[in-house]
């Protein structure tokens, strides 16, 4: 979407993989402690495009890019803390399990090794998000981003 803009007009089925994708975060890092706020360059990308259909861009009859781009960007805060949470839960109850089944049976390490990588990398991931986000987490009192 950030990358090719263009294309998010032409099929409605990029659409929605877009619309999924930019629900999921709210900043995308970039470098070390370096993120990117995307859904505010979506508002700002969205607002470059014309308001007509154009032979340039061709989009779909009734179709408002900066519309739909502020509907991302109030509803992700209120869906990614949901999922990550969910996630992140998930993700706990598999490494209790993981520990303790290579704690009662310590011979299964290798054969599961990829599993307990698997795991870990998704632990890893859900962590990071945390810490990113942390920055732009409103107060406790609003329930818009529920974590």
């Amino acid at each position: 979407g950030l990358v090719c803009p263009q294309l998010l007009l032409k099929s409605p089925r990029v659409l929605e993989i877009f619309k999924t994708a930019a629900s999921d975060c709210l900043v995308l890092p970039v470098y070390r402690d370096l993120v990117l706020n995307v859904h505010a360059e979506l508002k700002t990308l969205a607002s470059w495009f014309p308001k007509k259909v154009s032979k340039e861009y061709p989009a779909p009859k009734g179709l408002k890019l900066d519309k739909i781009m502020d509907a991302l960007g109030k509803e992700a805060p209120q869906t990614c803390g949901k999922k990550h949470k969910e996630r992140l839960s998930y993700v706990t109850g598999e490494l209790e399990k993981l520990t303790f089944l290579l704690q009662t049976i310590p011979g299964i390490v290798a054969p599961k090794f990829p599993v307990v990588l698997a795991t870990l990398a998704m632990a890893q991931s859900e962590v990071l998000w945390l810490f990113r986000h942390q920055s732009i987490l409103p107060a406790k009192s609003s329930k818009t981003f529920d974590l």
